[in-house]
């Protein structure tokens, strides 16, 4: 199973060599057994690829990221799926019915709410009780918008007056972008790999979106990023995103989450998470198992 992560932030040449990604920098070779990476991001635009890695990469499933000028992850490789039972799986995707898209949504919201409010607790902030009320207001569908009503209650409790702006420059909104479009990548990916299209999602359904699905499917993985954002924005001194920032960040992947009373790393339980959906969406009152976030 792969489990490395490679960040390239300097002038570099990567290529392919017997089942290695070569690393060329100006003063040494590196060697890496592509089956051991998880997800390269290339964070400089000063590094050359040959096809035959990236080929390679999309065989073997490898997430492959590219940054923009804010060093914001803007692009992915997305390999075409071949999953043994992908047309099954749109098939099923597609005739899903939505009383059960609206319960698979419940589940999400429901999940995520649950979960801010154990960040809440973990980093020492007051309103975990709050917070957590919402959870039994959530109805199928989520018809009275009950998320957004918790966000802003959560939200509202962060230090230093915090207002969550995905577009925003600020320094913490900058680690939670970045965290946010690290996880969605990783989901989107995996997606596709297990035969579902990404574009088709439970609630989200902007026709400009080619991650629907994907956004459906973070909200209860929100938390987890959240919580490794507030506390590396508590100690970072910088105010804008550094090279710690991001690399601190990119760590969210090896953070331990609780799924199925068992302790993974999130990197590792996203697999098992993505397929699920197919037997949901197969066996409508199945339960959906959510990601858990605790912390001591």
């Amino acid at each position: 199973m792969s489990w490395k992560g490679l960040v390239i932030e300097k002038p570099a040449r990567l290529s392919l060599r017997l089942g290695q990604l070569l690393l060329d920098k100006e003063d040494a070779q590196y060697s890496i057994p592509l089956e051991d990476l998880s997800f390269i991001v290339f964070d400089s635009k000063q590094v050359s690829v040959t096809t035959a890695l990236l080929s390679a990469c999309a065989e073997s499933g490898c997430l492959v990221l590219t940054t923009n000028a804010r060093h914001l992850p803007n692009g992915m490789l997305q390999s075409f799926p071949s999953h043994h039972r992908q047309l099954e799986t749109i098939e099923l995707q597609m005739s899903a019915s939505e009383p059960c898209k609206k319960r698979l949504w419940q589940t999400l919201i429901q999940c995520k709410i649950a979960n801010q409010a154990e960040c809440l607790r973990a980093l020492r902030l007051p309103g975990e009780n709050k917070v957590a009320y919402f959870c039994k207001r959530v109805r199928s569908g989520d018809p009275e918008n009950v998320e957004g009503q918790a966000a802003r209650a959560y939200w509202g409790l962060m230090e230093g007056n915090f207002r969550r702006d995905s577009e925003g420059s600020d320094k913490l909104n900058a680690l939670l972008n970045y965290g946010y479009a690290l996880v969605r990548s990783a989901l989107a990916q995996r997606l596709a790999a297990h035969g579902f299209v990404p574009a088709m999602g439970l609630h989200h359904c902007n026709r400009h979106n080619p991650f629907n699905l994907a956004d459906d499917l973070i909200e209860p993985w929100r938390p987890f990023v959240d919580y490794r954002a507030v506390s590396r924005w508590r100690i970072s001194k910088e105010d804008e995103l550094s090279t710690e920032d991001r690399r601190q960040m990119l760590e969210i992947f090896y953070d331990q989450v609780y799924w199925k009373d068992c302790v993974q790393t999130i990197l590792s339980a996203l697999n098992p998470y993505v397929e699920q959906l197919r037997e949901c969406m197969n066996e409508p009152h199945k339960k959906f198992i959510c990601p858990m976030f605790q912390r001591s």
